[in-house]
């Protein structure tokens, strides 16, 4: 039973004050979004990282969107180094970037924006199935990017970036962060092994969904572990939803015994089931602060519980001791209801809780879909960006009675930065690097509606970002202003709360502290921020600037205050003098299209020439080009209309000649796609529940498919991407390669 006190009844059965065991420091590093603008610049700043020895000590690695691709790209290598050799110098490191920028800067060159839309095959995918345009791009992220690391047959799953530093399998990453391995290198400091977190949004839950190699979820729908799925979570869902309640109770007195996946239950287990259902019937589960407080809350309590009560017998500490792992406890307990005694009995009730509510909300099918869960997959949740891409959706993590189909969408949409994440993590040390979109107040106004709505978005998102900015800045401040203050309880409270002793943020658009801004700076800041392909000028300029901004304000806020640091000398990592020529390209860089023109290319400027020329000539001279392409675009896509409104009931003898065919080539290409998912995707599912969905799906389309609308739009979409890369992504590439090209 949940207990009320007074402050004089506030006995604590365990010391809730830590003196002289101050939290140790923990770095944590987040990349924010911007698509592959944002990728570039992060990659300059993980050089500089590397250079002066900061990067092997980064723990927590926070991305959203861009900086996701690139985080997950470098936690990679970063697996594959040390898988075998448990540790790297400095020098390893710096050659890790170096071969992280060859690896990125190839990928992005390939266009993946314009491959998108290059198969048609995929489109047709697209336009009559479940799988969207978010999931292709996952698949060319690990094609061109991920796979380039660790080849291999299929998808490079999420579990696959589990580390394994000389081939030894960490039981505590906390713990081995803090002490590191023994003897694997006597000269360097230890590698720190970061715990890469994927930052997406919740469009259910309107909430920030993390996805790592161990652990998904988000705080308002829940969070499940893998390695807890099978052995907490299923036996109560088991008890919970298949088990009567007299068996239950029958089992409580020891008249029986409940078994699953034969192994026997605990009566432990099974009074709580019993004592969970009385209260969910009687609804005093509603009194209950554990039973309706944020899922997020509890697992904070949760965690500090689980290291406290279970962890310690095992050996595994996280990292704090177990006095630390209280007082976490009772700050995450006083967060949920003040009015709870956070003794050791209420420790197991919150585990025991914890595990009930994520019982219920589990989906039966959660263990096999975090298996299959791919790292592309992950990131292109992160990197969503709306409205070009609609939302990436996800099924059988929870249950339906929770949600019954996940919609992902970008993390920016939430928290661009990924700073909540870092602070949730604990980290003491942070170096955060902003790219996201520049405010441009001189913007002139609009009177449209649609431009309005546009415009007042951009302010909502800036107003979130602005608001995260300055609360992490006023959480280091409070913490400098607390270093060395040894006094009342109640300030060291606050100090242990706002503990950001090391802050290093900086944004794309920043002026540099030391020397003046260079020139580059404003037009790199303006460049897109999509998923198209960057030229070999593009990229070097903003690697170098975040290069150069990182050495910066690291050498001012982060490595002149916490040691060990490298001396390392500023030097530019892609060689690249810009010109006005030069400066010109990156001018152009902000346009999403006709950037080749606007650079005079031979082959852009020739292919337009031409097209205008055709153009103008049919009109003048009433050739038959464009009117025979309307006119069967027109018969072919809407010529069931035509045959109902217009021309009577004669014309379906026509139709059925005419319609033969395309009825044959839709049934044949569907026919394929529906083995293809039923072999893939669906094989658990019944055969009626599979027909159903189709049905729905045929049903939706009939005039599409009777039309041929989507070989026609896939076939249009095919030849347009091919056009635009052949006359205006591989002439801009050319336009702006180097002359010594690094990658």
């Amino acid at each position: 039973m949940l207990r009320e006190h007074t402050p004089a009844e506030f006995v604590p059965a365990f010391p809730l004050d830590v003196t002289g065991a101050p939290a140790r420091s923990k770095v944590g590093l987040a990349l924010a979004g911007g698509g592959f603008r944002a990728s570039l610049f992060h990659l300059g700043v993980l050089w500089r990282m590397a250079e002066v020895d900061l990067l092997r000590y980064v723990e927590v690695l926070s991305t959203v969107s861009g900086g996701s691709i690139i985080g997950a790209l470098y936690m990679l290598l970063l697996k594959r180094e040390l898988d075998v050799r448990g540790t790297l110098s400095r020098d390893e490191y710096v050659v890790l970037v170096q071969e992280l920028c060859q690896v990125l800067v190839r990928g992005i060159q390939q266009n993946l924006r314009t491959r998108l839309f290059w198969s048609p095959l995929p489109l047709l995918r697209m336009m009559l199935t479940p799988y969207g345009m978010a999931q292709h791009m996952g698949r060319l992220y690990d094609r061109h990017l991920y796979r380039q690391i660790l080849p291999g047959p299929g998808p490079l799953r999420l579990r696959d970036l589990l580390v394994v530093p000389a081939g030894t399998k960490i039981p505590d990453l906390e713990a081995f962060n803090a002490s590191g391995p023994r003897k694997l290198n006597a000269t360097e400091p230890h590698s720190r092994v970061p715990r890469l977190i994927l930052n997406a949004t919740t469009l259910n839950s309107g909430a920030p969904f993390q996805f790592t190699s161990v652990e998904l979820g988000d705080p308002r729908l829940g969070f499940f572990r893998h390695d807890e799925v099978q052995t907490e979570l299923f036996p109560r869902k088991y008890l919970l939803e298949r088990v009567e309640d007299s068996q239950l109770r029958s089992a409580t007195t020891g008249a029986t015994t409940l078994t699953y996946d034969g192994k026997a239950l605990s009566a432990t287990m099974i009074g709580s089931i019993v004592a969970w259902l009385a209260a969910r019937k009687s609804g005093s589960w509603k009194a209950d602060a554990l039973a309706v407080c944020e899922a997020g809350l509890l697992r904070r309590a949760k965690l500090s519980a689980w290291y406290h009560q279970h962890g310690y017998p095992l050996g595994i500490t996280g990292g704090k001791s177990k006095e630390q792992h209280a007082t976490d406890f009772a700050a995450a307990i006083c967060a949920i209801d003040n009015t709870l005694i956070p003794d050791t009995v209420l420790m197991d009730r919150v585990l025991e809780v914890y595990y009930l509510r994520s019982a219920e909300a589990v989906s039966w099918k959660a263990a096999k879909a975090m298996e299959q869960l791919t790292l592309a997959e992950a990131v292109a949740a992160s990197a969503c960006f709306p409205p070009v891409f609609p939302p990436l959706r996800f099924k059988d993590f929870y249950d339906t009675k929770i949600v019954e189909l996940l919609g992902f969408t970008d993390g920016g949409v939430y928290d661009n930065l990924g700073i909540t994440t870092l602070l949730q993590e604990g980290c003491t040390h942070i170096v955060a690097s902003d790219t996201g979109g520049v405010f441009n107040p001189r913007e002139p106004s609009t009177s449209g509606r649609i431009g309005m709505v546009a415009r007042i978005s951009t302010i909502l998102m800036n107003a979130v970002a602005e608001y995260q900015r300055s609360g992490l800045r006023e959480r280091h401040r409070v913490t400098d202003d607390l270093q060395g203050v040894t006094c009342d309880k109640p300030l060291t409270d606050l100090r242990a709360r706002y503990q950001v002793q090391g802050l290093a943020y900086f944004h794309i658009n920043s002026p540099l502290l030391t020397q003046p801004r260079s020139v580059e700076s404003a037009f790199l800041s303006g460049l897109r921020t999509d998923l198209d392909a960057f030229g070999d000028l593009e990229a070097a300029a903003l690697i170098n600037h975040g290069y150069e901004t990182a050495a910066d304000y690291l050498a001012q806020f982060v490595t002149s205050r916490w040691p060990p640091t490298f001396a390392a000398p500023v030097s530019r990592p892609v060689p690249v003098i810009l010109g006005p020529r030069e400066l010109q390209m990156l001018w152009v860089g902000r346009y999403h299209f006709f950037r080749a023109l606007r650079l005079g290319a031979l082959p852009t400027v020739l292919a337009a020439v031409l097209a205008i020329a055709l153009l103008s000539t049919d009109a003048a001279f009433s050739w038959p080009v464009l009117r025979h392409a309307v006119w069967w675009l027109d018969r072919s896509v809407f010529f069931v209309v035509r045959c109902v409104r217009r021309e009577g009931a004669a014309t379906w003898i026509r139709l059925g000649e005419i319609g033969r065919a395309a009825i044959v080539a839709d049934t044949l290409l569907l026919g394929g796609l529906l083995l293809m998912r039923a072999t893939h995707r669906d094989r658990e599912a019944g055969q009626r529940s599979l027909v159903m969905r189709w049905l729905r799906t045929w049903g939706g389309n009939a005039l599409w498919l009777f039309g041929l609308a989507p070989l026609w739009m896939a076939g249009v979409a095919s030849l347009s991407a091919s056009i635009s890369y052949w006359f205006n992504g591989r002439p801009f590439l050319a336009k702006t390669a180097l002359k010594q090209r690094p990658w």
